[in-house]
């Protein structure tokens, strides 16, 4: 079916053969007459000059149709393209996003990592900040009592005690670990490392590969060494501007007027992750080294630092701090540490790292902080590929803190449900673009039943 007009004409021609549309035009002028014309194809002259036989009532509920069916076949193509549309626009944005990230690195790694630092620092700044009271009785002279109390210090003394107190913490843990490797005994474990080092070349040598890993690692230490050293400059100068940033953070932190806000319950969920995220790390980071001092085994105390650190990383990072420490127990000598405690030492570590990350942080976080392992490891990547090892320790928290923001806002449901993991058991083929396809096929169906029942009344009115 075709339909064309002019500015006081309009023509509808029906196809006996097609029960398709062909829709050209939305808008026609009102009609008020129909004049028929059977040549070949039959055609609907509707004029809205001339006066024919049929009504006007009898003529519109047809061409009302005609206008529904030609809507109805314009949707599906309009919605394609606005799809496409939207699909470029956040392909080029993402990859601007990504430009920008990368390019402005040594400004953004500090601010979010003070921020992150902020949400973990503020708590202690709640403890110095609170009012002291003194209940001293004030006797008057009408022998009414009023209690005296302090107003307590400000806000900013309370952020640079605070920040102060932290720099202290993380400067002893630095001479925590220079103590313990400076107290680690090499000669003890120089007889366990040649073992281990010939027992490598010796299964290399037969399968066909002769390498000397002595000379290998010789000639690397040089170059290991000064990355370590460039890497521990860079990682002082960014700490350097966190602390910065995290002092201007805390003295200028405020709280949410509106206790019910939206805003207010993101920054209260964020922080609450934040929070307990870090008691759970500290938890796990406590036992293993319990265990590790309890079994011997060499710089114990630094393996429960980087077990603390690499906790933030769900699975990936539990399994990197399982998994390091198990060069220096195969090379602890046997007076030290027997086969069964060897053991106990490798498993021990991973079965508090299954129970804490499968257990006790999903009963703990509950649904709304449940990041599926796929997007955990992707969110991994994406970060460590863009800003390193700091990109890898934010980017739980990072996402963590996106997904809480769109769950609140409301704002893409269906994001939320791919980062929880749950986007096909929640929409599947109830998505709005299954549903927009399956009402286009019932759309399709009652417009042909439409145009068949249109054709017979126009055959009816062609026989009158």
């Amino acid at each position: 079916m075709k339909l064309v007009g002019k500015k006081d004409q309009a023509y509808a021609s029906l196809d006996m053969e097609s029960p398709h549309m062909t829709p050209v035009r939305r808008n026609s002028p009102n009609l008020s007459n129909v004049q028929l014309s059977p040549s070949g194809a039959s055609t609907i002259s509707i004029n809205s000059e001339s006066s024919n036989s049929y009504n006007n009532q009898e003529i519109r509920p047809f061409y009302n149709s005609v206008a529904n069916d030609i809507l109805s076949a314009l949707d599906g193509p309009v919605r394609q393209l606005a799809f496409e549309v939207k699909g470029a626009l956040l392909a080029t944005g993402l990859a601007a996003a990504c430009y920008l990230l990368t390019w402005f690195q040594a400004v953004l790694i500090p601010f979010f990592l003070a921020i992150f630092l902020m949400y973990l620092v503020d708590p202690l700044v709640e403890v110095i900040d609170v009012s002291p009271k003194y209940f001293l009785c004030i006797c008057t002279s009408r022998g009414r009592h009023a209690r005296r109390t302090s107003r307590g210090c400000s806000r900013a003394f309370a952020s640079l005690v605070a920040v102060s107190l932290v720099c202290v913490f993380f400067g002893l843990l630095g001479y925590i670990t220079v103590l313990s490797v400076h107290a680690l005994d090499t000669s003890a474990y120089q007889t366990g490392y040649n073992s281990l080092i010939s027992g490598v070349e010796k299964v290399l040598d037969q399968i066909g590969l002769p390498v000397n890993i002595t000379t290998t690692l010789h000639d690397n230490v040089d170059k290991l060494a000064r990355l370590v050293i460039t890497e521990t400059m860079d990682l002082l100068s960014v700490m350097f501007v966190t602390i910065i940033y995290l002092t201007y953070f805390l003295c200028t932190r405020t709280r949410a007027g509106d206790a019910g806000g939206v805003w207010s319950k993101i920054d209260h969920d964020i922080q609450r992750f934040v929070t307990l995220k870090c008691f759970l790390s500290l938890f796990v980071a406590l036992l293993v080294t319990i265990v590790y001092v309890s079994l011997n085994v060499g710089l114990a105390i630094v393996w429960g630092m980087l077990t603390f650190i690499l906790n933030w990383i769900p699975n990936v990072g539990a399994m990197i701090a399982s998994v390091t420490p198990l060069i220096i127990i195969a090379i602890t000598p046997g007076d030290l540490m027997n086969p069964m405690e060897k053991f106990l030492a490798m498993v021990l570590p991973m079965c508090f790292h299954m129970f804490v990350g499968n257990f006790v942080e999903p009963k703990v976080f509950g649904r709304k902080l449940d990041i599926d392992p796929v997007v955990v490891i992707l969110s991994l990547s994406a970060w460590g590929l863009l800003w390193g090892v700091v990109g890898m320790m934010l980017s739980v928290p990072l996402t963590a803190a996106a997904k809480i923001m769109l769950s609140h806002l409301k704002i893409w449901p269906e994001l939320v449900a791919l980062l929880e993991g749950t986007y096909f058991t929640r929409f599947g083929n109830k998505s709005p673009r299954y549903k927009k396809e399956e009402d286009d096929k019932d759309d399709f169906e009652t417009m042909k039943v439409r145009t068949e029942s249109e054709k017979e009344r126009a055959s009816g009115h062609m026989r009158a």
